[in-house]
């Protein structure tokens, strides 16, 4: 239904009209005989709206040039009508009417326009008055404030002759979305006495002490444009005590610019990643594994980098990303791919190494037709980073390959994020640090761990573990900047998830140069969720399930033993079994036990009746050991006829893990397994303590090959 207006208004012309209309109306009364109003009267009248009219025009705002209007069509009207009435209605008192209604009319536009534009000038007036006024208390603010901080530094830091060059207010939205000031940043310029920006950073406790600073609150000295200007940052609000979830970005993220964290101030902490590589520290239960998942978060929002994860405590970092994939929720996997066996390490490292060399060629003629030495990382060409958790868990084999990565790798678009439970060379090597461009540290225990990882000679002035006290708090540096307190933000299992569902609309796949690079390489490469079916599996709530290639998740359970088998053998006399099992089979082989041409498979299926209970994979791999202790990943995999990384898998699914150093076997060095370990895992099973995985129970040699010394 269409609303009716019914405010009155006048405009050019139905103002003029209506007061013509009115007038002529006012001047047939005041003739009649019963009226009989004298002209007196009516210029009386006149009088008495002209001042009503000025005296409104005190409180509406209206100019001078519209009160003149005003009053001059009250006047020329009281006027005419006053005549009208003492000499009668005539053809001239007509036509001067209407002339005087179409002057009132044409002058009405310009004299508003008018009344406007002084209406304009008038507020810009008041709004320059006020503001020179907010500036003029702005600038005794901040006189009052510079006359403080040099006073402060003068008293406290012992430097006399300083002048504060500016101060800036840090404004950031809170929490709830408002802006709020945070703190201020002063610029000092010092005197020409040789002090630096080191001399004031050495006493930045004592300083923040001296302004009485809120708990939480502190002050961080930096350099300035010049040798003998400084930054003396002071944090009046502690943002960092705000909680911080995490926010999915809604589009694709910046690789140059990922955001890890706050500042005391509220302002983003951002960390280069393009180029540059990136070292996270934390001791335990510091936040160190949610502030990596948030930078992994950040860097898979990038729709031109893909990431490839090494972690020997079961995947558990690469696991909530996978999930999405696993069950089916989003067509391809956010992680390129994942090791969580030394093997699988060796070969993906090995990979990158490859892949740096390869790219370097391939894309040669490309980066020269952009007159660059370096790929531009994008969604057809996109950057790898490789992210290793535990990195001090790693054998010396592997961290020299990840070394290699991240030494050579800034051409070829790959770079490293690696993570470490401690900042000492324990646990990151010196040769690793000094090519590492980004460190952050969580919370630490031990103020050593901060200064080798910010390279701090010691003194006052350098970060101290109570700076950063809480879980989430952490220290970092970029480059050869100034190390700086942060909170990174919390980043739940049910995030992540969104963020791998919604990421996978743009989320970039390896360019199919680097995954087919040669015919070895690219196998490998396609053959990698095979390897990794139990990660897969566990990332989908289906144990012992896997993608394509891998086990069959519709494949059904092995049926438990029965129940009138023994609860649980001795284990001795298992072992003693086995022994016998092994020296049969060796009498096979070697022709004692029978004659030529006797098949050995039906021979071993014979020897190791019962032993139905212990996976047949553990079983041949103890008969592999013979009367050894120790026997090397490489021999036993003969021996069983797989693939050396195949075996790392499936034994890891039963806790069975090569020894973290090489050791010596017939004069040859390497890594391997303990015969110890597979009796303990054999006596596990047998006990009923650990359930074997279908994929590792399901397990059968696919025509065995015997190693040469059994032949």
């Amino acid at each position: 239904m269409t609303s009716i207006d019914w405010r009155w208004r006048h405009g050019p012309a139905s103002g003029p009209l209506h007061g013509a209309i009115a007038l002529t109306a006012a001047s047939i009364v005041g003739t009649l005989p019963v009226v009989d109003a004298p002209p007196d009267a009516v210029l009386g009248g006149g009088a008495v709206v002209a001042g009503v009219v000025a005296w409104r025009s005190r409180y509406d705002g209206s100019s001078r040039v519209r009160l003149t209007y005003r009053l001059v069509t009250v006047s020329g009207g009281s006027t005419w009508l006053a005549h009208a009435v003492d000499a009668g209605w005539s053809p001239t008192v007509a036509w001067t009417l209407a002339a005087g209604a179409v002057g009132a009319g044409l002058l009405w536009r310009p004299v508003r326009a008018m009344d406007r534009r002084r209406v304009e000038r008038a507020a810009v007036r008041e709004a320059e008055l006020e503001a020179a006024a907010v500036d003029v208390a702005e600038q005794e603010r901040l006189h009052t404030v510079a006359d403080t901080w040099v006073w402060r530094i003068e008293r406290v830091a012992h430097v006399k002759g300083c002048r504060v060059l500016a101060i800036q207010d840090w404004v950031f939205p809170g929490p709830d979305g408002v802006d709020r000031c945070t703190g201020y940043t002063v610029e000092v310029q010092l005197p020409a006495t040789g002090e630096t920006w080191r001399t004031i950073a050495a006493y930045a406790d004592g300083l923040a002490s001296a302004a009485d600073l809120p708990e939480g609150c502190g002050i961080e000295v930096g350099p300035g444009a010049s040798k003998r200007r400084c930054l003396v940052e002071v944090a009046t609000h502690d943002a960092l005590r705000d909680d911080m979830p995490y926010l999915p970005a809604q589009m694709p993220g910046d690789i140059d610019a990922i955001p890890f964290g706050v500042h005391r101030d509220g302002s983003l902490a951002v960390a280069p990643m393009r180029f540059e590589s990136t070292l996270l520290t934390g001791a335990k239960r510091s936040g160190k594994t949610n502030e990596l998942l948030a930078i992994l978060g950040r860097i898979l929002e990038c729709n031109n980098t893909v990431v490839c994860v090494i972690d020997y405590n079961g995947g558990a970092v690469a696991l909530p990303w996978l999930m999405p994939w696993a069950s089916g929720e989003i067509s391809d996997s956010p992680i390129l791919w994942v090791a969580d066996t030394p093997e699988e390490a060796t070969l993906m490292c090995a990979w990158l190494v490859e892949v740096i060399e390869f790219r370097k060629k391939h894309y040669h003629a490309a980066n020269t037709a952009r007159d660059d030495d370096k790929i531009d990382a994008s969604p057809v060409v996109p950057q790898i980073i490789l992210v290793t958790d535990e990195f001090g868990s790693l054998d010396r084999k592997i961290t020299e390959q990840i070394r290699q990565v991240n030494d050579r790798g800034g051409g070829a678009a790959v770079t490293t994020l690696t993570c470490s439970l401690g900042s000492t060379s324990t646990y990151v090597p010196p040769e690793l640090l000094a090519q590492v461009s980004n460190r952050l540290a969580m919370r630490v225990n031990d103020e050593k761990a901060l200064g080798y990882l910010f390279e701090w000679a010691g003194g006052k002035g350098r970060p101290k573990p109570e700076d950063a006290p809480h879980t989430g708090y952490g220290h970092y540096r970029i480059a050869s900047g100034q190390p700086k307190v942060f909170k990174g933000p919390r980043i739940l299992p049910s995030t992540v998830r969104q963020v791998a569902v919604t990421t996978s609309a743009w989320r970039p796949r390896l360019d199919e140069a680097t995954a087919r690079m040669s015919p070895d390489w690219a196998r490998i490469f396609e053959d990698r969720w095979e390897r990794s079916a139990h990660l897969v599996a566990a990332a989908g709530g289906r144990p012992g399930a896997g993608p394509a290639g891998g086990p069959d998740p519709e494949r059904p359970p092995r049926p438990e033993p029965e129940s009138e088998r023994p609860a649980a053998e001795s284990f001795g006399g298992a072992m003693d079994r086995l022994g016998a099992a092994a020296e049969k089979l060796r009498d096979a082989v070697n022709g004692a036990g029978g004659g030529p041409g006797r098949d050995t498979d039906a021979e071993f299926q014979r020897i190791v009746e019962g032993f139905d209970v212990v996976p047949e994979l553990v079983v041949r791999a103890l008969v592999a050991f013979r009367a050894a202790d120790r026997m090397h990943s490489r021999d036993m995999a003969d021996a069983l006829g797989v693939r050396v990384e195949l075996l790392g898998q499936l034994l890891s699914q039963l806790d069975v893990r090569p020894l973290p150093s090489d050791f010596k076997v017939d004069g040859r060095r390497g890594r391997g397994y303990r015969r110890a370990d597979l009796e303990a895992a054999a006596d596990r099973i047998r006990r009923g303590d650990l359930v074997a995985p279908e994929s590792v129970a399901g397990w059968r040699p696919d025509a065995p090959e015997l190693p040469p010394e059994w032949t």
